[in-house]
């Protein structure tokens, strides 16, 4: 009770009959997913001509759902967020299959998505993950993508697109369901920020490229948010015990595994662990630490700096290598005068960590960019910016609480801050690619339920800021055409 005291995150339950409003809630929310699942329904057969994509979701479905109650996650929000993100990215597969099998998306037939299409039916047959990373980098996935194509293929399947991103659905929707369970560690039993949750994976238009676009950025997310998990977890009870020793080995297997999905992204388990480490040091909620975890904070320094040694000369040549390469392709991909690559991609290293950061939460200018019928991936690019439009507001509003309120400022909200800031600022001092921004958003969402928007004022000022924001997007459009003019 003491600790409830101390923060906001305790609610008062009111002195009202909330039983009409759940009822009426939990019935929008059906109508909701029948209306996803039928759209799917429809999609998928237009694309695919056949009802074996919705066997083989099915399949998938029942997969997880059986996963989940097995591992006991099988608890009422748990199985909701679930059904949503999987519903989703059932539609997610109808529109990208829409777009491949009927306008002919270059960008998944001839790109990263056709490769690992190609890759998957029959050119790494009887390879070794070694052998496959001669193809590509993400020889995990390519390997594990092949052994469910050859599995259903058994079943009468034919090896087509929607048992792949099948794959990637059950994914992004798995990874929903660890958020769940971080925002349910970090903010208790709140139901309106779990219901703000859902939206937001409903509403992201990254994870419906993660799920719909056969590429590995799906399974990246799993290991990604996972590795998050089990840091939260730590954080609530640092200690020398158990906890550490899972952290240790969880760690050890999430980079194990990324460098075998995306190798830029091996250094992803250290950079957690700064976070980690530096959220126990700066935590500004006062609570006193035990000797057990003063020993685990002072051992994870020294383990965190004697990893940031130990690899810092290749992670400075993986990541250099990455961003001249990400470098040359936009170079080679966009026109000779955009204004992305003058502004941005071409400024000394400080000035792109900034605006390269920002750029990387409102690409594309314009948002319109993407809706056309060339490219699913674009679509869903151009959708994601609009959904970024809403959640900024929150952000800033979240960092603003941080900011003002020690009280706030816990480890668990501090970890968020950082692996949210430093993943930001990586990317865009590499890549600059807003996909792989995607794999750490989970902990912008996580921040973005700080503020309490059941309370009026609150919402009031999301509102007055959300406008102020829109009219500042509206007169960053103007200027663009501007300029284009």
């Amino acid at each position: 009770m003491k600790e409830l005291a101390q923060g906001e995150n305790n609610f008062v339950i009111p002195p009202v009959d909330m039983s009409v409003e759940r009822s009426h809630g939990s019935l929008t929310t059906w109508y909701v997913n029948l209306a996803l699942f039928f759209a799917g329904l429809i999609l998928n057969s237009l694309a695919y001509v056949s009802v074996l994509p919705v066997a083989a979701a099915s399949f998938f479905f029942a997969i997880g759902w059986v996963l989940l109650l097995v591992i006991g996650w099988g608890g009422e929000w748990e199985k909701m967020i679930y059904l949503r993100v999987f519903l989703v990215g059932w539609v997610a597969i109808g529109i990208a299959g829409v777009y491949v099998e009927i306008l002919l998306d270059q960008l998944q037939l001839y790109s990263d998505a056709g490769g690992f299409f190609d890759l998957v039916r029959g050119a790494t047959s009887g390879q070794s993950i070694e052998e496959i990373r001669d193809f590509t980098e993400g020889a995990l996935a390519v390997l594990f993508w092949r052994e469910v194509y050859d599995f259903f293929a058994t079943l009468g399947f034919p090896k087509e697109r929607y048992i792949g991103v099948l794959v990637n659905v059950e994914a992004v929707s798995l990874s929903a369901v660890f958020a769940l369970r971080m925002a349910q560690s970090i903010y208790g039993q709140d139901e309106q920020r779990f219901r703000r949750l859902i939206l937001m994976f409903t509403w992201c238009g990254l994870y419906w490229l993660f799920a719909g676009i056969h590429l590995r950025d799906g399974l990246v997310l799993l290991v990604v948010v996972a590795s998050m998990w089990i840091w939260l977890w730590y954080l609530k009870n640092p200690n020398l015990g158990i906890r550490l020793w899972a952290l240790v080995g969880c760690s050890l297997m999430a980079g194990s595994t990324l460098t075998f999905l995306r190798t830029e992204f091996y250094f992803v388990p250290l950079a957690l662990g700064v976070s980690g480490v530096t959220a126990l040091i700066f935590r500004g909620d006062r609570q006193r630490m035990s000797l057990g975890s003063k020993l685990a904070l002072l051992l994870g320094l020294l383990v965190v700096i004697a990893g940031i040694v130990w690899t810092w000369e290749t992670l400075v040549g993986t990541l250099g290598r990455g961003a001249e390469a990400y470098l040359d392709l936009a170079r080679t991909q966009s026109d000779p005068d955009s204004l992305g690559m003058a502004l941005i991609v071409e400024q000394p290293l400080p000035i792109r960590l900034v605006l390269g950061t920002i750029y990387l939460y409102l690409f594309p200018i314009p948002f319109w960019s993407g809706f056309q019928l060339d490219s699913a991936y674009a679509l869903f690019k151009s959708f994601n910016v609009l959904f970024f439009y809403v959640l900024i507001p929150l952000l800033v509003m979240s960092f603003v609480k941080l900011w003002k309120d020690p009280i706030q400022r816990t480890p668990a909200q501090l970890f968020l801050l950082f692996t949210t800031i430093g993943f930001s600022v990586a990317i865009a001092a590499t890549s600059l690619e807003s996909r792989h921004l995607g794999s750490f958003l989970v902990p912008v969402f996580l921040l973005a339920l700080l503020p309490r928007l059941s309370e009026q004022k609150v919402r009031q000022a999301y509102f007055q800021l959300t406008i102020v924001f829109l009219l500042g997007i509206e007169l960053g459009h103007f200027v663009w055409i501007l300029l284009q003019a």
